[in-house]
C-alpha cells in the first residue's frame, strides 16, 4: 500500500469515526430545546472564551519560539504565531495534517528546514503528554468521584443499550484477556520485536528525550510558564463559559476542572476536530454532576451537550476566523520575502 492510498484510507476512517460519533451524540436530542437554550446564551462570557482561545494559539507560538532559538535558528514572533493558527485550521478540514501545515507555514517564510521544525514538533507532543498526565492527576486529586463517576456513566450507558449481553460481553472480554497475557508471555520475544511495540519503546524515549530538551534550552522557565499559561487557558474556556448558560453558574472551579479533563479525554479519540467524541464526552460528564449534586434536572445530558456545542462551535468559529487572517498574513511574509530575494 503506497504513502498516498494509506493517508486516504485513514482520512475516510477518520470521517466515518466522526459521523458515528455525531449521530450517536445527537440521536436522542430535543433539537428545538437545544437550539432554544444556545439562542439564551450569554454571548459575553463566550466571547471571553474565544479571546482565551486565541490566547492559548499566541501562548503555543511563542513557546515554540523558545525550542526553535534552542536550534540554534531564529524566526519572528507573529510568524510562529500564525503558523500554530494555521496547523489548528488546517486540522478542521484534513484529520492529523495541521503539524506538517504549521511546519510548512513557518519554513516557507523563515529560513528554517522543515525536518527541524517537525522535530520540534514532536518534542512539544511529548511535553504537552508529560503535562496532560499531570493534569489528570491533579484533577483526580481534587475531583476523583467525579472524574471515575463519569467512567461509570459511560458504562452505564453502554449496558442499558446492550442489555442482558453487557454481562456476557463482560465474561468475554475477561477471558480474552487472561488469554492475551499468556500470550504476550510465551512469546514475549517475537512480540517485542512488533512494530507496535518498537513504536511504544521509541514514544517512551521520546519523552525521556522531550525531558531532556526542557532541561538543555536556554529558557526553561518561559519554557514551563508558556505551558502552564496554555492549560490555564483551557481551563478558563470551560470554566466561564459555566456563566454563559442559565443555572451553570453553580457550577464551581473543581468541576471546571473535571469537565476540562473530561473534555481533553474527548478530543484525544481520532475524530475530525474532536466533533462528536467532545460532545459525547462533556454530555456524560455533565450527567455526572447532575448526580453529584442531586440536579439531574438542570445538569443532564441534554444540558450537557448543549454546552458542549457552544464551547466547541465558538472555538471552532474562532479558528476559522483567525486562520483566515493568518493565511493572509502569511502569504504577505512570503511574498514580502520573495521581492526582497529577487532585489
Amino acid at each position: 500500500m503506497n504513502k498516498r492510498l494509506s493517508k486516504i484510507i485513514r482520512t475516510l476512517v477518520v470521517l466515518i469515526i466522526t459521523g458515528v460519533l455525531i449521530f450517536f451524540a445527537f440521536r436522542d436530542i430535543d433539537t428545538s430545546e437545544l437550539v432554544h437554550d444556545l439562542s439564551e446564551a450569554n454571548y459575553a462570557w463566550v466571547l471571553w472564551t474565544v479571546f482565551l482561545g486565541w490566547l492559548a494559539y499566541v501562548a503555543r507560538g511563542l513557546r515554540w519560539l523558545i525550542l526553535i532559538d534552542t536550534m540554534g535558528y531564529k524566526a519572528m514572533a507573529w510568524h510562529s504565531i500564525h503558523a500554530v493558527t494555521i496547523g489548528y485550521f488546517t486540522n478542521l478540514f484534513i484529520p492529523r495534517a495541521g503539524e506538517i501545515a504549521r511546519c510548512t507555514s513557518l519554513s516557507q517564510v523563515e529560513d528554517i528546514p522543515v525536518d527541524k521544525l517537525i522535530g520540534t514538533v514532536i518534542v512539544e507532543r511529548v511535553i504537552d503528554f508529560i503535562f496532560l498526565g499531570m493534569f489528570v492527576l491533579a484533577a483526580l486529586a481534587i475531583q476523583f468521584d467525579n472524574i471515575m463517576g463519569f467512567f461509570t456513566a459511560i458504562s452505564e450507558a453502554r449496558a442499558s443499550s446492550d442489555g442482558s449481553g453487557s454481562s456476557t460481553l463482560l465474561y468475554v472480554l475477561g477471558g480474552g484477556f487472561a488469554v492475551a497475557v499468556i500470550i504476550l508471555f510465551l512469546f514475549r520475544k517475537h512480540i517485542l520485536e512488533l512494530p507496535i511495540f518498537l513504536k511504544v519503546r521509541a514514544f517512551l524515549l521520546g519523552v525521556f528525550d522531550g525531558m531532556k530538551t526542557v532541561y538543555k534550552m536556554k529558557r526553561k522557565g518561559a519554557f514551563i510558564a508558556y505551558t502552564l499559561l496554555i492549560w490555564l487557558t483551557y481551563f478558563g474556556m470551560i470554566y466561564f463559559n459555566f456563566f454563559s448558560l442559565s443555572k451553570f453558574d453553580l457550577l464551581t472551579i473543581g468541576d471546571g476542572v473535571t469537565m476540562t479533563v473530561i473534555g481533553g479525554l474527548g478530543m484525544v479519540v481520532p475524530s475530525q476536530g474532536g466533533i462528536g467524541s467532545y460532545h459525547l464526552a462533556v454530555a456524560y460528564g455533565m450527567t455526572v454532576l447532575g448526580s453529584a449534586y442531586g440536579l439531574e434536572n438542570i445538569f443532564n445530558y441534554q444540558s450537557g451537550l448543549t454546552y458542549a456545542t457552544l464551547v466547541h462551535s465558538s472555538q471552532t468559529l474562532m479558528s476559522l476566523f483567525t486562520g483566515s487572517i493568518a493565511l493572509f498574513a502569511l502569504y504577505l511574509a512570503r511574498t514580502r520575502k520573495k521581492r526582497s530575494e529577487a532585489n
